[in-house]
């Protein structure tokens, strides 16, 4: 088909809006949630609690949900990707309820927790973005008409609902209707702003008949249909009384152009493969809303994705242990496998996101899988070889992953007795064990005299046994007799001084101090004891200097006694 030749639009005095929510993302981190823990649905309106619909308002991309969930309880757009998830088979959980009491007038949800379906999960995560995103409109292709049920995401009003039982709306096929629509959305050139009353002059020219087939049918009770029955319209929301009938030249506009406006701000803008711009109503005090939504722009990349060339995610590995993730359509395939192995760093759910590799997350899956090959399955993914040293990181982080297994709640039983057989949950070896209700069954085996001994380990590490239980696993070693203390060895450095008194002889003193210069011999003199200290090294040199002086003076040395 040729493009259509529809006027481009200017949209600088109107509001534009592109929804922020990405439905996509939005519906697996649903299923996440409720995949994680145990979610109960509430008693009476089978609605999500207010806390768990505060969680995941917060875990979505719509920017509006958590405040609308504390101001209201509840979340149009988390409603909206909670059911989304029950249609796709994500999840299950009673929709229909039980009446308690002769005198019920509404359902009762007892007990309604919520159940995750992971064959019907796995199936989707396995079958390509595109493949996904057909199952994804197959399923909103056959949500509830536009003319009644306003969008999650937009702000037209809708028609009374008065006689729509016996007008011409319930022998439409909106599912094919929706599907026409989207092929002339597909044919509209894309990124340009383009005049909704425009397009809908279009269909009422070259396709009149697009909604309501030129050929009424009759109603159930064989009474012949007006185009227009029960199509009302009036000045406040709340009396829409007047008629819409044929004769009026605009009544195309009226109700078709009508419901392409709430066509537009529903399905195609959930799914954003459109913007739209709102102006006000052409009729300010016409109800429902007539020519409100002005404009649209189509994206370029819905027209890939009905050309179905849409490209596969590309996925690079830097050396930094960085994964870029690039992909037009939330990548929930490969994501599935990255996340068990990296960490989400950043998310911009149909543009890029970033991961690091975990050592943590590799050992734990490694230890899942034995059989699981990292470097290879990265390698498949980027379709090229990782970095150097990624790849040898890689190996190191498995030739360090261990299997161990923690059961919460249960207990190991060392022994072989019958008192243990109604609490065992597995044997694991003759004498050993996995029990469920550990105090009960430590009360029985005391009861039965068995002496049995009870240790508990702390959170975080395994302690040696006690050293008096008769057990198989390390026990706590006798405390052996202290050791002597031993003696700490110190070396003390010893030097031997000389010194040389002088009393009262200052002019020799300063003749040897003179001579020793000389001869660069190490002393130290004190001038107001007179006295030369010098060590035995350099005693040679003090006595050659002492006999050169000879001639001048006799001198004798003479050692001080132990008394002075």
């Amino acid at each position: 088909m040729s493009k259509l030749s529809l006027t481009p639009m200017a949209v600088d005095k109107l509001e534009v809006f592109a929804n922020p929510g990405e439905v996509r993302h939005d519906v697996h981190v649903f299923v996440e949630y409720v995949r994680s823990r145990e979610v109960k649905r509430s008693h009476r309106s089978n609605q999500l609690s207010k806390s768990d619909a505060l969680r995941l308002a917060q875990l979505m991309t719509d920017p509006k949900a958590p405040a609308e969930v504390k101001e209201n309880g509840a979340s149009g757009w988390v409603d909206f990707v909670d059911d989304l998830a029950r249609q796709l088979g994500f999840v299950n959980y009673d929709t229909k309820g039980v009446y308690v009491g002769y005198n019920s007038e509404h359902a009762s949800f007892p007990d309604n927790v919520m159940r995750f379906n992971e064959e019907a999960y796995a199936h989707f995560l396995d079958t390509p973005p595109l493949q996904q995103e057909r199952r994804l409109l197959e399923v909103l292709l056959k949500g509830a008409n536009e003319f009644y049920q306003t969008s999650v995401v937009g702000r037209l009003d809708g028609f009374s609902m008065r006689g729509s039982a016996t007008n011409v709306v319930p022998s439409l096929d909106f599912n094919a209707i929706r599907r026409f629509l989207l092929d002339q959305l597909q044919n509209c050139p894309s990124g340009v702003w383009l005049s909704t009353a425009a397009f809908i002059a279009h269909l009422k020219t070259a396709h009149p008949y697009f909604l309501i087939p030129q050929q009424l049918p009759k109603s159930k009770w064989g009474k012949e249909l007006k185009r227009y029955e029960c199509f009302y319209e009036g000045k406040n929301p709340w009396e829409n009384d007047a008629s819409i009938t044929e004769q009026m030249s605009d009544a195309f506009e009226r109700v078709e152009g009508r419901y392409v406006e709430r066509f537009l701000e529903g399905l195609p803008l959930i799914l954003r493969y459109i913007d739209v711009a709102y102006g006000p109503p052409a009729k300010p005090k016409l109800y429902p809303a007539l020519h409100q939504l002005r404009a649209f722009r189509v994206s370029e990349r819905f027209g890939r994705i009905r050309a179905g060339d849409l490209a596969a995610p590309k996925v690079t590995v830097l050396p930094n242990f960085e994964i870029y993730l690039e992909s037009e359509l939330y990548p929930a395939q490969v994501l599935a496998r990255l996340t068990p192995l990296a960490e989400v760093t950043s998310n911009q759910p149909d543009t890029i996101t970033i991961l690091k590799l975990q050592k943590a997350k590799v050992a734990a899956q490694l230890v899942r899988d034995p059989t699981l090959n990292v470097p290879a399955l990265l390698k498949k993914l980027t379709g090229r070889d990782l970095p150097k040293n990624v790849a040898v990181e890689l190996e190191e982080w498995a030739g360090h992953s261990e299997k161990f297994v923690l059961y919460e709640g249960f207990s190991l039983l060392e022994g072989d007795s019958a008192v243990a057989e109604p609490f065992t949950v597995e044997s694991l070896s003759p004498a050993l064990r996995l029990v469920r209700q550990p105090d009960k069954l430590f009360t029985c085996l005391e009861k039965a005299e068995l002496a049995p001994l009870r240790f508990k380990h702390p959170q975080f590490e395994l302690l040696p046994m006690p050293e008096q239980a008769q057990t198989g696993f390390p026990a706590q070693p006798a405390e052996a007799a202290p050791k002597p203390e031993e003696k700490r060895v110190v070396t003390l450095m010893r030097r031997t001084t000389i010194a040389l008194h002088f009393s009262f002889e200052p002019e020799l003193l300063e003749k040897v101090r003179q001579t020793l210069l000389a001869a660069r011999c190490s002393f130290e003199v004190d001038q107001t004891y007179h006295t030369l200290t010098f060590s035995q090294a350099s005693e040679r040199q003090v006595t050659e200097s002492l006999q050169a002086l000879g001639e001048a003076y006799e001198i004798q040395i003479q050692d001080f006694k132990d008394s002075e």
